[in-house]
């Protein structure tokens, strides 16, 4: 905005501010000399800013409105930080984050909170970029560990809070409340099957989160929930080990950094801001989520930049090591396996060839998952594989089980989109299997690749789960995100065939694994500080230890060449999961048919990386 525009914003703001302190209404006076304050900031007017940013507060404060004065509280350290008064920032920053975590207890509903949150993420960024620039002033080793806690604080919590509470069985609340549940599910199920306006999704949406939210608060068990602490020294201590360095990224402007840390170590480093990583890393998901054109030179090219902003600062420390990235922002679409490592002979090969690497939602995320295990019954067998649904009375499978053929009546029962079957995934099952013979697997294919099966509470009965099959994404409702399962029973009978989101938070598993081998299964809706809300999210409050899932579509056939390399690995030679991502990923490298990154690196492992071998 140009300062003809600012002087013109400042002059409204007078004016409306008058009105308000007129007709006494006091709330609305605070919110109008926040903006002031902000305006007079930007005109050079240091001095009448700070004056009405001061009485901004001291209203908020009086009324009792801690998420405003927050807000206020922020502005007044922009304002200190422009100046080079850095400590007075810290000040300001410190008390707006105090007032902010106190609203957490008061804010009921998972979804609630994290959306909340989402939108005072500016408050954490703000924090750590003052004290890593005090820490420059300082050369304190205090400020920099203090800034890595802050900068997990600001990330995750909401995950951090399903963990906590995927322990207490909403089936236990208000019946009223839990039939009022289950029936806004199987709606948002039922209109999202046949594709309904999205503003009926967005209000049926709402009031399920309400009611979740209502769930919670009369669960007395929700008030004895600790909000897990994040110290540098713990995380050292119960997270890592002498195999792994912890990768952790914070994007911000005008400023981002990158905290290397190991058990007994910790580094900075500064980064470019926000935009510019942000731009790059999106047109590298885009160029590796397609097969690479004949001159494939410009996709090489940002993935080279990439790598040189990313790792270039660390490379010298990471040699050798397990690799455990806690990403930000738009790196969470980044498989960093595939990231080019430079070479001293000159040339670059991906960073899996150097390193397993694994993805974390934030270091906090895998204490808690490990903590959750302790005293966590062993499942009894190893490997349950629901794979090639029936999605249409098309499919050939649904007229061998029927004495006449499916009529054009049966298949108008069917409502919502169609699948096309994915006969590579039969193949995948099949393989897997093979190599998990004496296991004795769980292979449901066909028919019995059911909703029913996932949901029937079989499932905790295995260490590994495995969907092959359509992944459905949804960005703007990512409950409605899911697995598509058999859409027909063997009578051409139309079933609920979808496991969404919503469903997953209800699974009770004791897996170490859950493997989503389809399109997609790693994304979701991207809240800001939060990450990714989807399956994997789901997955994890369901119980899984660690989640396989994929970052764009895939290819069946190169899906099931990884899917069999990666389970001879765990099943034949005894290395865990991260180790065999690893060593099947490298194989489909070396290979010509497969060297493309697009078919070998987009599974990720998220979670803890010291799951066994089966």
């Amino acid at each position: 905005m140009d300062s003809g525009r600012k002087t013109e914003a400042r002059d409204l703001l007078q004016q409306a501010l008058a009105i308000f302190q007129e007709t006494g209404n006091r709330g609305d006076e605070a919110v109008t000399l926040r903006g002031l304050g902000q305006v007079q900031a930007g005109l050079g007017e240091a001095g009448a800013a700070a004056g009405s940013l001061v009485q901004a507060r001291t209203i908020q404060s009086a009324l009792g409105q801690p998420a405003e004065e927050a807000l206020t509280l922020r502005e007044m350290a922009r304002l200190e930080r422009s100046a080079d008064r850095l400590a007075e920032a810290r000040g300001h920053l410190e008390e707006a984050l105090s007032r902010l975590e106190s609203l957490r207890s008061e804010i009921a509903g998972d979804h609630l909170r994290a959306a909340c949150f989402a939108a005072f993420r500016e408050v954490y960024e703000m924090y750590v970029d003052v004290l890593q620039r005090l820490r420059g002033k300082a050369s304190s080793s205090g400020l920099d560990a203090l800034a890595f806690e802050v900068a997990e604080r600001a990330r995750a919590r909401g995950l951090l809070d399903f963990l906590e509470q995927s322990r207490i069985d909403l089936r236990e609340g208000d019946p009223a409340l839990l039939q009022e549940e289950k029936r806004l599910r199987r709606e948002m199920n039922e209109k999202a099957a046949r594709r309904a306006p999205g503003e009926e999704l967005t209000a049926l949406e709402a009031r399920y989160q309400i009611v979740e939210a209502r769930l919670e608060a009369a669960n007395p068990r929700y008030a004895r929930l600790r909000q897990p602490e994040v110290r540098l020294a713990e995380i050292q201590r119960e997270t890592l080990d002498g195999d792994t360095v912890l990768l952790e990224y914070f994007l911000a402007e005008p400023r981002s950094y990158l905290w290397l840390v190991t058990p007994d170590s910790l580094a900075s480093f500064e980064l470019p801001g926000r935009s510019r990583i942000e731009e790059l890393a999106l047109r590298v998901h885009r160029g590796l989520g397609a097969p690479a054109p004949p001159d494939a030179g410009q996709r090489r090219k940002d993935l080279a930049e990439l790598s040189r902003l990313l790792l270039g600062p660390v490379l010298g420390r990471i040699a050798g090591k397990r690799l455990a990235v806690v990403a930000d922002g738009a790196l969470l679409y980044i498989p960093f396996a595939a990231l080019p490592e430079p070479a001293a002979d000159g040339g670059a090969s991906p960073l899996i060839v150097g390193h397993e690497v694994v993805h974390l939602p934030s270091a906090a995320v895998v204490r808690e998952l490990r903590r959750a295990c302790v005293g966590r019954p062993r499942p009894p067998a190893t490997l349950a594989l629901l794979a090639d649904p029936v999605f249409g009375v098309d499919d050939p499978r649904l007229q061998a089980t029927r004495a006449e053929p499916v009529s054009v009546k049966d298949s108008a029962r069917l409502s919502g989109p169609s699948f096309s079957r994915l006969s590579w995934t039969g193949r995948e099952a099949e393989a897997i299997a093979s190599e998990a013979r004496e296991r004795s697997p769980l292979v449901a294919r066909g028919f019995q690749a059911s909703r029913e099966l996932a949901t029937g509470g079989g499932l905790d009965r295995y260490r590994i789960v495995h969907f092959a099959t359509h992944g459905v994404l949804d960005t703007q409702h990512p409950v409605l995100s899911g697995l598509v399962l058999s859409q027909v029973d063997e009578q051409g009978r139309a079933r609920d065939g979808y496991l969404r989101l919503n469903d997953v938070y209800r699974l009770r598993l004791n897996a170490d694994l859950v493997v989503l081998s389809g399109c997609e299964t790693a994304l979701g809706k991207t809240l800001r500080g939060e990450g990714i809300v989807g399956l994997t999210r789901g997955f994890f409050h369901a119980g899984a230890s660690e989640v396989m899932a994929s970052l764009w579509p895939v290819r069946d056939r190169a899906t099931a060449e990884l899917m069999r390399r990666f389970y001879h690995a765990l099943f034949r030679e005894g290395l865990g999961p991260a180790a065999a991502l690893r060593q099947a990923q490298i194989a489909l490298w070396k290979e010509r048919p497969w060297r493309d990154p697009y078919f070998w690196a987009p599974f990720t492992l998220q979670g803890d990386w010291k799951v066994e071998a089966p």
